[in-house]
């Protein structure tokens, strides 16, 4: 359900005035006054307390939208009128704020990025890759030996002997089919669909054996899986260099801090805008910081944040001052973000419940009045 107003008039502004007058000539009516709970709407919860020296509060949670409002109330002849007061603020959304050296932090979070981006084109150039469901560098199975323990009467060496051959032959042809795959101009669809084929193939073979060295009692197979293609392959820990500031890549960070220390802005779309006209994007992490890798002779000169929590829903552009690498840091006081989901509410006094006009079908009811 989208909580929006019945159009009651064509003119806005008059029927704010109307609002507003029956507000200054209302007065607050203390039999209403007590705790509703909104009735009739599906998948909805609304809770209304009005009290008696004329505020409120209102909650409302449908979905993933959660909703708060307080402010006063008034009776007006047949209505309660519900009003949110609104503070236009002419601070900006958000504000540079202080800049500072590249240093050890910025650089371990490009590392990571880097390490995440090879992972996603590993991923994307190489699907079949995703398959390759045991660890590659485990030590191979070794069979029945002398000196080995004694497997169960059920299962004889043999058994395991051709098991481990049709584990390892799968194995082998589908290093050979993702080879060939990945030898091609990507992504060539019956070639990667012919080596998925051949993962799948060995992890069916890889899991008899696994069944059966288990039931063998020897313990976990231990054969090693297919060998990636180097393309297909993405680094498993950020590059130690990170630690040697010699031998830091560099780039431009943007920090998101709230200064209000009420929200975090994690997952948010930072967009870097050079002076040549080129972009670059990137999404903030879980310390609310997006990183750039350097790019030699490139001055940036521009963030812009995109996010559906916006006020208006309308990207921030932020002009700086050129910058090729170091950490810029953005202030969004979360008190600017607010916005009242409604500045008035009208609810029709319906015998002891009140029927809101925002809530089509809604009705709060009030559980306690005693002539219900």
């Amino acid at each position: 359900m989208e909580v929006s107003s019945f159009p009651r008039d064509d003119d806005p502004d008059l029927e704010t005035k109307r609002n507003s007058a029956a507000l200054a000539a209302g007065g607050v009516d203390q039999k209403f006054a007590g705790h509703y709970y909104l009735h009739g709407v599906m998948e909805t919860g609304s809770e209304l307390l009005l009290k008696k020296d004329g505020s409120f509060i209102w909650y409302l949670a449908v979905g993933a939208l959660d909703q708060t409002a307080d402010g006063q109330w008034v009776r007006d002849g047949d209505f309660l009128l519900l009003h949110v007061p609104t503070q236009i603020s002419n601070a900006p959304i958000a504000s540079l704020a202080e800049r500072r050296p590249w240093d050890l932090d910025a650089e371990r979070r490009l590392m990571a990025h880097l390490q995440w981006q090879a992972r996603v084109r590993a991923e994307e150039r190489c699907p079949y890759a995703l398959f390759n469901v045991v660890d590659i560098a485990a030590t191979p199975a070794v069979p029945f030996l002398a000196g080995t323990e004694t497997p169960k009467p059920n299962i004889s060496p043999s058994q395991i002997e051709a098991a481990t051959g049709a584990a390892a032959d799968a194995r082998k042809k589908a290093e050979i089919a993702m080879a060939l795959a990945a030898s091609q101009a990507p992504n060539d669809l019956a070639l990667d669909d012919a080596a998925i084929d051949a993962m799948m193939k060995w992890n069916e073979e890889n899991w008899n054996l696994s069944q059966l060295v288990e039931e063998a009692g020897l313990g976990a197979n231990k054969m090693a899986g297919p060998a990636l293609p180097m393309v297909c392959q993405w680094p498993q820990k950020p590059d130690e260099a990170a630690e040697i500031e010699s031998q830091w890549q560099k780039g431009i960070a943007i920090k998101l801090t709230d200064p209000d220390e009420n929200a975090r802005y994690r997952y948010v779309k930072i967009t870097l805008r050079y002076a040549d006209g080129s972009e670059d994007n990137a999404i903030t992490d879980e310390d609310a910081s997006a990183v750039f890798p350097y790019r030699a002779g490139r001055l940036a000169d521009e963030v812009r944040i995109s996010a559906d929590w916006l006020p208006e829903g309308d990207d921030v552009v932020l002009p700086m001052p050129s910058m090729e690498a170091g950490v810029q840091n953005v202030l969004i006081p979360s008190s600017g973000l607010y916005r009242p989901p409604f500045s008035y509410m009208r609810l029709r006094i319906d015998g002891s419940d009140l029927l809101p006009d925002l809530i089509p079908r809604g009705r709060y009811v009030r559980p306690d009045r005693e002539d219900r």
